[in-house]
């Protein structure tokens, strides 16, 4: 029992890592898509801005680790993880997080996927938009048009408000975990 508990807290450090990654990654996207919104970008800015371009469309996702917790649920009636505290709480903690993250990231790739095929069937100027031309038809529409805003406002309340919300959660109650493991397991 003791090796897929260790097995478990590598899954859940490798996980926490991968996180600290998106997270860190997408400060800049965050500080870049709030001056969007909020209308505080200007043309010339938004020109020398290679990263705003694909500012709503792509974002690093992850897969949680799931190999400890498969093993756990696989064997559960030999090792009588029914019984074992630390075995329903990791039951729990992944029943919950992957429910919650898969559908939070769902929803940012449903976003996502509306997003790119609205651009790609409606927009003149996305064929210059996918190669990184930012012609002046593009650049009206992301700093001057409501629906451009409204797109921008719902990949962040997606995306930041929801997704890297349930990140956050799961590298916070994972640390908790940890915890609870190293203490089992030494």
């Amino acid at each position: 029992m003791k090796s897929v508990y260790s097995i478990i807290k590598t899954d859940l450090v490798t996980d926490i890592e991968n996180i600290d990654k998106v997270i860190n990654g997408s400060v800049r996207r965050d500080s870049i898509l709030k001056r969007i919104i909020n209308g505080d970008i200007t043309k010339e800015e938004y020109l020398n801005c290679e990263f705003c371009s694909f500012i709503i469309l792509g974002f690093p996702d992850i897969t949680l680790n799931t190999r400890g917790v498969k093993l756990l649920e696989d064997n559960s009636a030999v090792f009588n993880s029914h019984l074992d505290s630390l075995s329903i709480d990791i039951s729990n903690f992944y029943g919950y997080f992957n429910t919650e993250i898969s559908v939070a990231l769902k929803e940012v790739e449903n976003n996502y996927n509306d997003d790119f095929f609205y651009f790609k069937n409606n927009k003149t100027w996305f064929k210059d938009y996918i190669n990184y031309v930012k012609n002046d038809d593009l650049l009206n529409y992301v700093l001057t048009s409501d629906d451009y805003m409204n797109r921008a406002n719902s990949f962040y309340l997606l995306y930041f408000q929801s997704y890297l919300v349930h990140l956050r959660d799961f590298k916070k109650n994972a640390h908790v975990l940890i915890e609870k493991i190293n203490t089992k397991i030494e």
